[in-house]
C-alpha cells in the first residue's frame, strides 16, 4: 500500500488509539469488493447446502475462499488507518509519505514496523543469571538499578520473569526486571547494573565491612576509649554486613583506623 499521510514524527508523544498514518484506499476497496463477492457466493452456497443441492467438497471450497477474502479484507482495513496501540513516544519512523509499505514485508530496519513507539513509564531490564545464582533469584524479588547518567541514584524494580531453562549458547538464565519510570530518567536500551535483593532483614543493625578487624570482632567506643567487642554476623552485601547480636542502639563502632588499634586506646570521634 502507498502511504497517503503520516501524522506523527520521531519524538512525538502519542496516546493509545491516536491516528498515526493513513494509507491509500485503493487496495482496501479491492479487498472489500473481493470480500463482498466471496460472501455472496458463500451465502448462496450455504442455502444450497441446506437444501441438499450442493456436495460437501464444493461447499468447503467456497467457504474457504470466503474466509480467505474476509481475513484479507480485515487485514487491509486494519492497516489502512494505523493507530497507536498504547501511550508512548515515537522513536522511529521508517517511511515517508508517498512510499509503499506492507506490514508483511521487512523494512530496511529488519522488521515490518512503520513506527516504533516506546512506553517510558514502565521499562524492562534484561539480564542473564549464572547457574551458580539462579536458584536464589525468584519472581517478585526487589531489585535496585543503577545507571551512569544518574550517579548515586537507585531505581527500584521487581523481578518479573526468570527463565526455567538456560540459554543454549551462554549457559546462563534469562531474567527480566520491571521498573517504574514515571519521571522518564531511564532510557530504552541504556546500559545498567542491578542488585537483586535475595534475602532481607527488618530493623537490622548494619555496619560497613571495613569496621571488622577480624571475623566477628569490631572496636566500639565508650567514654572516648576503644575496646574490642565480639559480634554475631548475619546477611551481607559487597559493602555492608548485618549484626544480629553484640551491638545495640547508640553503640559507636570504629569504621576507619580500626586495624592495628591497641585495646583500650583513647580515640577522638570525627564524623564525616
Amino acid at each position: 500500500m502507498k502511504i497517503k499521510n503520516l501524522l506523527v514524527k520521531e519524538g512525538d508523544t502519542v496516546k493509545k488509539g491516536q491516528l498515526l498514518a493513513v494509507m491509500d484506499s485503493t487496495q482496501l476497496k479491492q479487498a472489500e469488493a473481493q470480500f463482498d463477492m466471496a460472501k455472496k457466493n458463500y451465502d448462496r452456497m450455504k442455502s444450497l447446502k441446506n437444501a441438499g443441492s450442493v456436495d460437501k467438497q464444493t461447499f468447503d471450497q467456497i467457504e474457504s475462499a470466503f474466509k480467505t477474502a474476509q481475513s484479507g479484507y480485515q487485514f487491509v482495513k486494519n492497516n489502512t488507518q494505523i493507530t497507536a496501540p498504547f501511550d508512548g513516544i515515537v522513536t522511529l519512523r521508517t517511511k515517508q509519505e508517498g512510499e509503499s509499505y506492507s506490514a508483511m514485508l521487512p523494512s530496511a530496519y529488519g522488521d515490518p514496523a512503520l513506527f516504533r513507539i516506546v512506553d517510558l513509564d514502565v521499562l524492562k531490564m534484561n539480564l542473564n543469571i549464572s547457574d551458580v545464582d539462579i536458584n536464589k533469584v525468584k519472581k517478585g524479588q526487589k531489585a535496585y538499578i543503577f545507571v551512569d547518567s544518574e550517579p548515586g541514584q537507585a531505581f527500584i524494580g521487581k523481578v518479573s520473569f526468570v527463565s526455567p531453562e538456560a540459554d543454549m549458547m551462554s549457559g546462563t538464565f534469562p531474567c527480566e526486571i520491571t521498573i517504574e519510570n514515571k519521571n522518564h530518567l531511564l532510557k530504552p536500551n541504556q546500559y545498567a547494573v542491578t542488585d537483586i535483593v535475595i534475602t532481607a532483614s527488618d530493623k537490622a543493625y548494619v555496619i560497613p565491612k571495613d569496621a571488622l578487624i577480624a571475623e566477628g570482632i569490631v572496636f566500639v567506643v565508650k567514654n572516648s576509649v576503644a575496646s574490642r567487642k565480639n559480634i554475631k554476623i548475619g546477611l551481607s552485601n559487597e559493602n555492608e554486613i548485618e549484626v544480629t547480636d553484640g551491638l545495640g542502639d547508640g553503640d559507636l563502632v570504629v569504621i576507619n583506623g580500626a586495624i592495628g588499634l591497641p585495646e583500650n586506646s583513647n580515640v577522638v570521634i570525627r564524623n564525616k
